[in-house]
């Protein structure tokens, strides 16, 4: 939080148990509100079905301390941007156009930014800009963009194997490295080190071991978090929880780091 107390862009994070296990995935960011900024204001973005148990946990943490929590998530929506040369909507700065103007080789201009509260994805490299706005402001973007359902992002989220809530990450049941958050550049202590997989999805074959676990899905795809070592066949048969069986070919994000064998 030092990062970020005088104003600046939000970043990724999560709160974590005593035992080192995701309670919550979120975004903080901090309330730019001007440059004086006369007192620290953060909006933590976080899983809606979970705004109640975040405020509880964190409460349990304010002590003596002056500190007021509330649930604002009535009065912004977040959004999420990509494609484009989306950067230049982030910058705060821009080089002139020469030949219009008359200031020195090299000037930069301050300009408006699209919006005051937000950050760049940093999860993957494809995932672009997330910004909040109040409830009733639209975002001003170039004529090149539209406004997609939401579904859109989560598929495009789900491709690129990005955890998200709580259906990717229980609360209390994911460890951060068992879910790749040190590939997402997260803000966050890590545990030294991690072993185990959720157990909720099982292979059919004679042993019937559990080799990982289904979370958020759309249409035809889903996000599993898989024992790589126990998947050899591009091709698995998989039962869920509730007996229904499916044919799944997992695949591993292009993003991800490379391993040498």
């Amino acid at each position: 939080m030092p990062s970020i107390q005088s104003g600046g862009d939000g970043f990724y994070s999560a709160f974590l148990n005593p035992v080192g296990r995701v309670l919550y995935d979120t975004f903080v960011y901090p309330k730019n509100v001007g440059t004086t900024f006369p007192h620290q204001i953060y909006l933590i973005e976080c899983d809606s079905r979970i705004v109640s148990d975040l405020i509880k946990h964190m409460k349990k943490y304010v002590l003596r301390s002056k500190v007021s929590i509330n649930d604002v998530s009535s009065q912004y929506n977040v959004w999420n941007m990509w494609g484009g040369n989306i950067d230049n909507l982030w910058l705060r700065y821009q080089v002139p156009n020469l030949s219009a103007t008359k200031l020195p080789i090299g000037s930069l201009v301050l300009k408006e930014r699209i919006a005051e509260i937000g950050c760049k994805d940093k999860r993957c490299p494809y995932m672009g800009l997330r910004f909040v706005l109040p409830f009733d402001t639209t975002p001003s973007v170039p004529s090149s963009f539209k406004q997609l359902p939401s579904n859109e992002y989560k598929i495009r989220r789900i491709l690129y194997g990005i955890p998200e809530g709580i259906e990717d990450l229980p609360p209390g049941s994911s460890l951060p490295l068992q879910c790749n958050f040190d590939y997402m550049r997260g803000n966050f202590p890590l545990p030294p080190s991690s072993t185990g997989i959720y157990a909720s999805i099982e292979t059919l074959s004679k042993k019937s071991r559990p080799i990982g676990a289904i979370g958020s899905s759309c249409n035809n795809i889903a996000l599993a978090l898989l024992n790589l070592d126990k998947v050899q066949d591009e091709n698995l048969i998989v039962a869920s929880g509730r007996g229904e069986v499916y044919r799944v070919k997992p695949f591993v994000p292009d993003w991800w780091p490379k391993v040498d064998e």
